[in-house]
């Protein structure tokens, strides 16, 4: 898979409504172009915005990457997650960005939940302010049995920044 950039939501979904549900999927060697348009919002590997329900899906060993200063939310599952992502995970990815929520799972975890998920040997890598081994940038959200493991070049492990936010029976 290789992902084409859109000025809306970007991803093998572009996005996902509340309604929706995507399980039981495995995206393997995915990459992208650099990615340079100004009016780019969530972008993932798998899904741009998610609103449904994201459940036992997992990217391994993929690449994504963005230039624009303007872009926003970039995670190997979902640049935007606002409802939920289960039983899933990112090993050996890479995700750059020079100014973006970036994150492993989500890129922004936006009054969502993220649950029995994890993180194994990924990188991140910009200038980006927010990154983190499950989520860039979390408000509102909940994070239930995560781990992290083996990342690098992440502000946080769990979350780079958050606010109202719990974290519950997770570690790194």
């Amino acid at each position: 898979l290789v992902l084409k950039a859109s000025s809306g939501y970007t991803g093998l979904f572009g996005k996902i409504t509340s309604t929706a549900i995507v399980k039981n999927l495995t995206l393997t060697n995915c990459s992208s172009p650099t990615f340079t348009q100004s009016t780019q919002k969530g972008t993932g590997i798998l899904v741009g915005l998610n609103e449904g329900t994201i459940s036992n899906c997992h990217v391994n060993n993929s690449s994504i990457t963005t230039e624009n200063k303007n872009s926003n939310d970039v995670g190997a599952i979902a640049g935007l997650n606002s409802n939920k992502i289960i039983n899933s995970s990112v090993t050996g990815t890479k995700l750059t960005s020079e100014k973006s929520k970036l994150g492993a799972i989500t890129g922004y975890l936006y009054g969502g939940e993220i649950i029995n998920c994890y993180s194994y040997n990924n990188i991140t890598s910009g200038n980006s302010s927010y990154k983190g081994g499950i989520s860039g940038y979390a408000t509102d959200g909940t994070i239930t049995n995560c781990y992290v493991y083996s990342n690098s070049s992440v502000e946080g492990q769990m979350i780079g920044e958050g606010k109202n936010t719990t974290i519950n029976y997770s570690y790194y």
